[in-house]
C-alpha cells in the first residue's frame, strides 16, 4: 500500500510540474481511511519493506502513509447521529 500511495503522490507532483502556471508545487495530503474488519497490518513506511543497514538509513528515502482505522474512531464524540452510524448498521 505504501508503494501505491507514493506512486499516487508522485504522479500528482509530476502533473503539477507540467503545469507551467504554477510557481510552486502544491503539497499533497493523502490519508488512507481503512474500513476493513481486520486490524490494519500492512507496513506504514516504505523502509519497512527493506533490510537496510543502520549506517545507510539516512541515505535511503522513506515514504510514510497516514492511516485512519475507521472502526477505531470514538463515534461518541461525533454529534450527528447519522454520521455516527455505519451504513451496514442502518
Amino acid at each position: 500500500m505504501v508503494i501505491r500511495y507514493g506512486n499516487y503522490e508522485m504522479t500528482e507532483y509530476l502533473k503539477q510540474l507540467k503545469n507551467k502556471k504554477l510557481k510552486r508545487l502544491v503539497p499533497q495530503v493523502m490519508i488512507v481511511f481503512y474500513t476493513g474488519d481486520k486490524k490494519w497490518n500492512t507496513p506504514l513506511e516504505l523502509n519497512d519493506y527493506f533490510d537496510i543497514p543502520e549506517e545507510l538509513k539516512e541515505y535511503v528515502n522513506d515514504w510514510k502513509i497516514k492511516v485512519v482505522d475507521v472502526k477505531e474512531i470514538d463515534t461518541s464524540k461525533i454529534k450527528d447521529v447519522q454520521t455516527r452510524s455505519h451504513p451496514r448498521d442502518v
